[in-house]
């Protein structure tokens, strides 16, 4: 027969697996509706995306940023700019991790670019043209700047950033097929 306190001790151990597997089982369920919503994303489905998106965000979870993040895309998919600038920039008053800043800062200039606040979408490109220098992100934002300085009517700026992209990466896809001659 076994004495008191080890049959406290196995109970109170047993206890704690029991409760640390429960816990642990719980995120994951809580992550199948995120997961559903990305997958709507995903797919193309963007207005369920968008219900999908919307309804989670009503739970208050720990996902608000990426919920936000993937609410704004969806939006610019459905060309909703208004609704999309709106949740970026709520995006970024929460100070997410430094990759999501730069991904969101870049898509409100898209957003301005769209809008044809081309003022707007400088601003945001300027900034992100000093924190992208040797990031993936760079060839993009030099390609948006130059669309900024077509828009504002500054050609010769517009073509400093093309010469700039297309000397610093000539593999980038919208100007590859470039060659010596443009004309």
């Amino acid at each position: 027969m076994m004495n008191a306190p080890k049959c406290i001790l196995k109970c109170l151990i047993f206890l704690c697996l029991l409760t640390t597997t429960a816990a642990a089982q719980a995120p994951k369920n809580d992550l199948e509706p995120f997961k559903k919503a990305l997958q709507q994303y995903r797919d193309g489905q963007f207005p369920e995306a968008i219900t999908s998106l919307q309804n989670l965000l009503k739970e208050k979870g720990h996902l608000e940023e990426y919920l936000r993040f993937y609410l704004a895309q969806s939006y610019m998919k459905t060309r909703s700019w208004d609704q999309a600038e709106s949740e970026l920039k709520t995006l970024l008053s929460l100070s997410p991790n430094v990759k999501m800043t730069i991904e969101a800062s870049n898509m409100l200039g898209q957003v301005a670019l769209e809008k044809k606040n081309y003022k707007l979408a400088r601003t945001h490109f300027v900034k992100l043209e000093k924190r992208t220098r040797n990031t993936e992100d760079y060839p993009d934002v030099i390609y948006n700047l130059a669309l900024v300085e077509k828009g504002l009517g500054k050609h010769s700026a517009m073509c400093k950033w093309l010469v700039k992209l297309y000397e610093k990466h000539p593999a980038y896809p919208k100007v590859q097929h470039w060659d010596q001659d443009l004309a």
